[in-house]
Parts: C-alpha cells; structure tokens; sequence
C-alpha cells in the first residue's frame, strides 16, 4: 500500500474518481442536451386553442339556454326572480377569457365588413387585386384569407399581441386604403396603393382600349374585302316584261 501510495496518492480514493466520473457524464449530457434543437408540436397547439374557443363558444350558449329556462320558470310562477349568485374566482376568469373572445370576434366581424367587395366600387377591387392577391404579386402579410382567421382570434384570446397586432394594423391600413380608393379627392390621391392602383388601371385600361380599336379596325377591313354584293330578288314582273320584250324582238325580225 506504501508503494502504491507514493506512486498515486488517489488511488484508494474511491469516492473521488466516482465523482469524477459522474461530473463528466452529467456535463456531457448537458452539452448535448444544449445542442439539440427544440422540436415543437406543428399542430397541437393550434388544435388546443380551436378547442379552447369551440369549448367557450358551447359554454356561452349553454349559459343562454340556462338563462332562458330560467326565464320561463320565473314567468311560470309569477315573475320571481332566482336568489342572488356569487361569483368565484374560476367563474370571474371564465367569463373574462368569454369576453375576450368575444371581442376578438366582434372586431373580426367589423374588418370583414371594412373589406367586404360588394361595397367597394371597381378602384376598390383593383386596389384589392394588387396589393392583396399574391398571385398578382401582393404581400403576403397583405393577404387574408378563412386560415388566417381563427389564428388571429386565438392570438388575442391567449393576449398573443405582439404578432397579432401587427397583423391587425397592416389588415386595417389596407382596409383603409381600400377604403379611401373608392372616395374621390385629395385623401384617396394621397395613399400609395390607391395611386399604384389607379396607375396600374389606367396602364391596363388604355391597352386593353388600343387593342378592340385594331382589333375592330382588322375586322371591319377584312368584312369590307370579304363582303359581296346583294343578290337582287327576283321580280316576276320584271321577268314578264322582259320576256314580253324579247317576243316583240323576234316577231319584228320576223317580219
């Protein structure tokens, strides 16, 4: 033992070489574990938060219906009124998250109604195609679309701002501009997209307008050269007057 000792003084240290061992490992694995990418679930969140909404949508209508009955058996017995409730804590966070839906709903009904096309003249629709319409060469962020819509609507539910908002201000600047293109004046001349609209319209308008004029112009020389002249109708008469004359020239040489 002498002589291993003063060759190595840890050799009977057991415990030491134990940890380490361990402290490698364990460092090791930490290392790798900072390595490894974050996998994320593509669709469960989504899904979870559709549910979310489906399951207070359900809720609100059940509270409807509770409160219908209740309505029902009040006027039944003579107009009472049920006893006062107390609200929980859990009950109070319920109906803020409903609320909040709601309200995210509300403001999805209203941007739908800023761009809805059958109230918007044809700059609006140009306007629209241009700067909406990815495969006329639109932004992407520009364009919405049914996917788009319950995503936006979870984001402020779950209080998700940062994106949402975003999205939110860019959906009601092209609203806007939208809006103003259908209005003559100053305002409308004075958004980008109104003027890029209406450029691009006036451009394509004008070839469109030179394009039927030759168009019609070939065709109306082409029907000129191809066109015959009327056959004249048949006029019995003519046709007896003019055998009539023709008896009178043979009698004549006859005689």
């Amino acid at each position: 033992q002498k002589a291993a000792l003063t060759e190595d003084a840890s050799v009977f240290d057991y415990d030491g070489v134990y940890d380490s061992m361990t402290s490698a490992r364990d460092s090791a694995a930490a290392a790798q574990a900072s390595e490894r990418k974050e996998r994320k679930s593509k669709y469960t969140e989504n899904l979870l938060k559709q549910a979310q909404m489906r399951k207070l949508q359900s809720d609100r209508i059940y509270e409807r219906k509770l409160r219908r009955e209740a309505a029902e058996v009040a006027e039944m017995h003579g107009g009472v009124k049920d006893e006062d409730k107390f609200v929980g804590a859990a009950y109070r966070k319920q109906l803020e998250e409903r609320e909040a839906w709601e309200k995210a709903e509300r403001e999805e009904a209203e941007r739908e109604a800023r761009n809805d096309v059958t109230k918007t003249g044809m700059m609006g629709f140009y306007s629209n195609l241009l700067t909406k319409n990815i495969a006329m060469g639109g932004d992407v962020k520009n364009a919405q679309s049914s996917f788009t819509v319950g995503s936006k609507q979870s984001k402020k539910m779950t209080g998700d701002e940062s994106s949402g908002s975003d999205s939110g201000s860019d959906s009601d600047s092209d609203a806007e501009g939208a809006k103003a293109a259908t209005k003559p004046g100053d305002e409308a001349e004075a958004l980008p997209d109104y003027r890029a609209a209406k450029e691009g319209t006036e451009e394509r308008l004008e070839l469109e307008r030179q394009h039927l004029i030759k168009k019609m112009e070939s065709e109306g020389a082409t029907a000129l050269v191809k066109k015959a002249k009327p056959k004249a109708e048949a006029d019995p008469e003519a046709e007896a007057r003019a055998m009539a004359e023709a008896e009178a020239k043979a009698k004549a040489k006859a005689e």
